[in-house]
């Protein structure tokens, strides 16, 4: 086995390999576990740690977090290069580290170096089923479609979604229904409709939305749902109309054959330029909402009058929608 190990990239994913690793470890023996900061680590401390024996233990496991963090004068390329003891172990985390670095150069010829670039739409349903089979949690497949629909990219929260699901005595995979009341609060399948109904630009978004912000939907979380609704339609426009079939725009764009589909339909009710507004007018509503100039649902009302074109740019204004 190996005795140093480097995790760089998203935190969860990497904070899972590292539970793993320590799990794989610790099965050959016991060990005496030492976690550090590498922020204000130095050297002597470092010397300390990994060269000194452990009292009440065989061997020693170090786990050093921040690696990025770590002074100038701690000299760990230094120390990797005499070779740790026997029986001990040194895993290394960072969220960015520089590839070309001789400390990943040193990691990666004398032990192992392992980086989780940030889930996004393409590489989500892969890392959503091994979550859901960790847990031990079946979902039909129209549940899994929701599942991917109507939840952000990030892994902490999904996976604290899931362990929900795993707790729920049943039998036989679960359905949209039980997503609805179990992780959705019961609104998950009101936010598919709304967005359905946004994409074919009818006003009856509107109504759905009032109802899900008085339900109590997190408006941020509703407005990042838009912002990817509008951007998968742009995709999608821009693809059929440079030829592309719906297998090909599948491919391209990561998204569900199903989902494709339904956008084609919806993109014939709009021109690639008004879709390009309206990525720059919900970059603008974001930008205010952060700056701390506008109210979530006032800026999601403004958003959804100007999807379904109950709103028109002001004359002389390229502004979509947007009369602040």
């Amino acid at each position: 086995m190996k005795q140093v190990y480097l995790f760089t990239g998203d935190d969860f994913l990497r904070e899972r390999a590292l539970q793993r690793k320590i799990a794989e470890i610790k099965a050959h023996g016991q060990l005496d576990e030492v976690h550090l900061d590498a922020e204000g680590l130095d050297n002597e401390k470092l010397l300390e740690e990994l060269f000194t024996p452990s009292l009440f233990a065989p061997g020693k496991l170090i786990l050093i977090r921040r690696v990025e963090k770590l002074p100038e004068g701690a000299g760990l390329v230094q120390l990797l290069e005499r070779g740790l003891p026997a029986g001990f172990f040194l895993l290394l985390s960072a969220e960015k580290l520089d590839q070309r670095s001789k400390l990943v150069h040193l990691i990666a010829e004398r032990g192992e170096a392992e980086d989780f670039p940030k889930p996004d739409r393409r590489s989500l349903p892969k890392l959503v089923r091994d979550l859901l089979r960790e847990q031990g949690v079946e979902l039909t497949a129209e549940a899994f479609r929701c599942l991917l629909e109507m939840s952000e990219p990030e892994l902490h929260h999904l996976a604290n979604e899931i362990e929900k699901l795993s707790l729920y005595p049943h039998e036989g995979p679960l359905g949209v229904e039980d997503l609805k009341g179990l992780i959705f609060g019961g609104r998950g399948a009101g936010i598919f409709a709304f967005l359905e109904e946004l994409g074919s630009r009818r006003p009856q978004a509107l109504v759905s939305l009032r109802q899900l912000l008085a339900e109590g939907e997190d408006p941020n979380r509703v407005f990042f749902m838009i912002a990817g609704e509008i951007r998968a339609l742009l995709a999608v426009k821009s693809l059929a109309e440079a030829g592309r079939s719906l297998q090909e725009i599948t491919a391209e764009t990561g998204q569900y054959p199903w989902l494709v589909k339904r956008r084609l339909s919806q993109v014939k009710s709009f021109r690639e330029e008004e879709l390009i507004d309206l990525i720059y007018l919900l970059h603008r509503k974001d930008a205010r909402l952060k700056r701390g100039e506008a109210e979530p649902e006032e800026a999601l009302y403004r958003i959804v009058l100007a999807i379904t074109g109950m709103a028109q740019p002001r004359e002389g204004s390229a502004e979509l929608g947007d009369s602040e």
